[in-house]
């Protein structure tokens, strides 16, 4: 049985090899020698390890060449912490050198870059930007980084953690570029070769958000390699995630994530009907209930509306009671999150309970009817919630955060439903009104209508909005006029503001949309490109556009269908705008959803909130992808303030 000696830094020095003996301690001295006694070869491994210890770490003794899990002090751990559910270690292959794999002290040296430019000689001195080019590109590439994953219990951790807890682990490897699966199969298997483990440890290839997609397509490669893929939720401890509490009755039907709009538009996916899918887009239509086979995002506006909607919305995590419900795809069934069932129903409802169960869940929802303000702006400073029926929810609420923190929240302008009123008074060529046209198209729709013609009427409206129809002379002088406080080089975010969001009955999340203008382009007196904020436009991209675009997302298919759900007249209901100061997505560091629940109790009032935060410019609200959001909750009342990570983000080490 080979036996080594591991110096320092964790490089491994053979102490028997073949018939010639070398520099072995004697292990009857190890008590009083800095070294600790390593087995694995009672586990079948077939290897003995010596560490030497030296402690505590120097400024040059913070690395090795080779990982013992469980339990290096490399690793980043806290062991039953209240939150933190996995522990790792960073480690990083430098390409052209001999195969040997640098595991970072991931307490000392968090990022790869701070180790690396201080102790890989190829990269020291290098400047963030500069070493991101060699180590997440592939043309240039000179070294791959990499992270060691595995599950630490956490004491909310159910039985299935503490399970695998120390019994296996995932190797990842950092890029923006995709790794061909050749490569990736070759630096797995370089990095197991450097952790010593015991023998029946599962070892896993864990994709980063950007190769995820891409890997995936090769399962079948990695398999035949006995190299396993895995997901972040292997290690979440939890067997069902719901988003949104409720229960529904109705037909299960399974439709692929991005087949849902097409199979709503053409009926096979109906408003009554519970649907199935294998992820989450950004919008999902109206639908009795949702189950997903995939992860979503608690602050989404998908999970919002159903929140908003008690439509029960459920991820099943657990393999297999994913496969049980697919099974159950085309029969009637009952979801209830309260206990996290979901039974087959079908023969046992007549017509009767049927009508019964869906007046059940009628909604509940009463209007702030607009009004006119008398004036199209307002600084937002000023308003109140009382403000939503001239200038509509998002931008009435604003004021309240001008006031409460002016430092961390942008001066803004409120625009009123005075503009919008006056814009659909206008006549169209041909002599009809805008308002009237949109009444000739939508007015004859009834809940449930037919999907189909409905967004074929809308996208005609929409149409009209942003193409026939036109600001008068003397609306844009009085808009450039109530604007000039900006700065005309850089652009302005324009967002959906109406007294159909934001209330008490009714959150609207998602159903509108939000647009950028550029001033310059409208002062310039001419209609061609570029865009004077963004060479990269090569059309100009004025203010009024960008409002028009935001006039005609009132009639967004999903916006329309729930206004025709909730029994809305048209005629009462109108969109005003929130105006401030665009933040590109090059330059936002971090975006996120706060949600506040107040109780006053006979002590004063206790706050319970979540925010959950992603980095840069990557959705929360809307996201395109399953990565996983940091969430963080807090608790305040009297004097008493707790803060605890629940979930870290899949984007961020």
């Amino acid at each position: 049985m080979p036996q080594y000696l591991l110096d320092a830094n964790g490089c491994k020095l053979p102490i028997m090899s073949g018939k010639t003996r070398t520099q072995r301690p004697d292990p009857n001295a190890l008590l009083h020698a800095p070294f600790e006694y390593v087995d694995t070869a009672a586990s079948g491994q077939g290897a003995r390890f010596y560490r030497l210890m030296v402690a505590p770490r120097t400024s040059t003794n913070d690395w090795a060449n080779q990982l013992v899990f469980p339990g290096d002090p490399l690793f980043n751990a806290s062991p039953c912490s209240a939150s933190q559910p996995l522990a790792w270690a960073k480690f990083a292959l430098v390409l052209g050198e001999p195969p040997r794999v640098y595991f970072q002290d991931s307490r000392a040296h968090l990022l790869h870059y701070d180790f690396a430019t201080r102790r890989l000689a190829p990269f020291i001195g290098l400047t963030p930007e500069q070493f991101n080019a060699v180590a997440l590109r592939t043309n240039g590439q000179q070294v791959v980084l990499g992270t060691i994953l595995c599950p630490q219990p956490t004491l909310a951790s159910p039985f299935t953690i503490w399970a695998a807890w120390g019994r296996e682990y995932a190797v990842q490897f950092a890029g923006e570029d995709l790794y061909p699966p050749e490569q990736v199969s070759g630096w797995f298997e370089r990095v197991k070769a450097a952790v010593a483990a015991p023998a029946e440890t599962l070892v896993f290839y864990l994709p980063t958000f950007e190769q995820a997609e891409h890997t995936r397509r090769y399962e079948a490669y990695f398999a035949a390699r006995g190299i396993p893929l895995a997901t972040l939720d292997r290690w979440s401890g939890q067997q069902t995630t719901v988003y949104a509490t409720g229960w529904a009755v109705g037909r299960l039907w399974f439709v692929p994530a991005m087949e849902i709009d097409a199979a709503y538009a053409d009926g096979r996916l109906r408003p009554d009907d519970i649907l199935l899918t294998d992820g989450v887009p950004a919008e999902v239509p109206f639908v009795a209930g949702l189950l997903s086979l995939a992860p979503a995002t608690l602050s989404s506006h998908v999970a919002i509306l159903a929140q908003n909607y008690g439509v029960p919305f459920r991820y099943l995590a657990d393999p297999a009671e994913r496969q049980r419900v697919r099974t159950l795809a085309g029969r009637d069934v009952a979801v209830r999150t309260g206990d996290n069932r979901v039974l087959a129903v079908d023969g046992a409802l007549d017509a009767t309970q049927r009508a019964q169960l869906a007046a059940l869940k009628t909604p509940s929802f009463q209007l702030t009817r607009k009004e006119r303000y008398g004036a199209y702006v307002a600084d937002s400073a000023g308003l109140t919630p009382a403000d939503l029926r001239f200038f509509g929810g998002k931008a009435a609420h604003f004021g309240l955060l001008r006031r409460v923190i002016p430092e961390f929240s942008p001066d803004a302008l409120a625009v009123s439903f005075d503009l919008w009123d006056d814009f659909l008074d206008q006549a169209l060529p041909g002599g009809q009104s805008l308002r009237a046209a949109i009444q000739t198209r939508l007015g004859g729709f009834r809940h449930p209508p037919d999907v189909t013609a409905v967004r074929a009427s809308l996208a005609a409206v929409r149409d009209l909005i942003t193409r026939a129809a036109r600001f008068s002379p003397a609306q844009q002088q009085a808009i450039l006029s109530d604007l000039a406080g900006f700065e005309p080089l850089r652009k302005t975010r324009f967002r959906s503001s109406t007294n159909l969001e934001d209330t008490e009955s009714f959150t609207g999340a998602g159903l509108y949309d939000s647009f950028s203008g550029c001033l310059a382009d409208d002062l310039d007196g001419e209609n061609y490109g570029p865009c004077r904020c963004d060479a990269t436009e090569s059309k100009g991209r004025g203010v009024f556009r960008a409002i028009k675009k935001v006039y005609a997302s009132f009639y967004n298919d999903n916006a329309f269908l729930e206004r025709l759900r909730l029994g809305v007249d048209e005629a009462h209901a109108g969109m005003g705008l929130l105006v401030h100061g665009s933040t590109p997505d090059e330059t936002e560091l971090a975006n996120g959803v706060a949600t506040l629940t107040a109780q006053l109790t006979p002590m004063g009032w206790s706050v319970r909130g979540t925010l959950v935060t992603q980095p840069g410019a990557a959705s929360v609200t809307n996201p395109d992808d399953n990565a996983t959001p940091e969430t963080v909750e807090f608790y305040r009342w009297l004097s008493l303030t707790n803060v605890a990570l629940k979930q870290s983000s899949a984007l961020l080490p």
